[in-house]
């Protein structure tokens, strides 16, 4: 029913760029949600530094097309900017945390690399 008269173009066209800006705050939620996990237990844990690096080169580049083809209208730019910093916090959580792990664990147990 709801898609029909989003299709009969019965809706206006600025409805689309306010159900836009209805998915920041789901999006912000979950990501902010694992950010704040990973923050407090000081590991990234089995998040995927190649998946979660392709998803904010994947957002940037979103970011840059939609600019281009929306000529700056920021109703439709800035879930993409958002989508694309919360990726790329992840990201350098799970580098900086990361990195943190591996040290902690050959300084915590030398003989672990040895074997």
């Amino acid at each position: 029913m709801i898609s029909f008269a989003l299709v009969a173009k019965n809706v206006p066209v600025n409805f689309f760029s306010y159900l836009m800006l209805l998915t920041i705050p789901l999006i912000c939620l979950g990501r902010l949600k694992q950010i704040i996990m990973t923050f407090y237990s000081k590991s990234s844990g089995t998040l995927s530094l190649i998946s979660f690096g392709l998803f904010s080169l994947g957002n940037a580049a979103r970011v840059f097309t939609t600019l281009v083809e929306a000529k700056g209208n920021i109703i439709l730019v800035f879930p993409h900017i958002s989508v694309f910093l919360m990726n790329f916090i992840i990201t350098m959580q799970i580098l900086y945390y990361g990195e943190a792990k591996a040290k902690s664990d050959s300084v915590e147990n030398p003989k672990k690399k040895e074997l």
